[in-house]
């Protein structure tokens, strides 16, 4: 409601937005799968924890069957595949 305004209006939220498994993605420029299959902003995966990073990248191997390639938190990348030998060193360090 705007009190500046004569003017009432009534809206309805949409439905959250689902992600869904892409044969090929233009920006990631590869396939792309949804985990759990049709995901929403609302979801979670709760893992059993404290973890190190080794831990967390192998629990997705086997119950998902998938490789990360990049965890992050917010802005800060905490894994990318890609990097150099820096990653066998933070594996071994605790995410939690």
């Amino acid at each position: 409601m705007n009190l500046a305004l004569p003017l009432w209006l009534f809206s309805e939220p949409l439905p959250p937005i689902q992600n869904k498994d892409k044969e090929y993605d233009p920006i990631l420029l590869g396939p792309v799968k949804a985990i759990p299959s049709n995901f929403t902003c609302w979801d979670s995966i709760t893992i059993p924890g404290p973890k190190t990073l080794q831990e967390f990248i192998d629990y997705f191997k086997t119950t998902f069957n998938i490789e990360l390639a990049l965890v992050s938190c917010g802005k800060c990348c905490i894994f990318n595949m890609y990097s150099s030998d820096k990653n066998i060193e933070t594996k071994k360090k605790s995410l939690i």
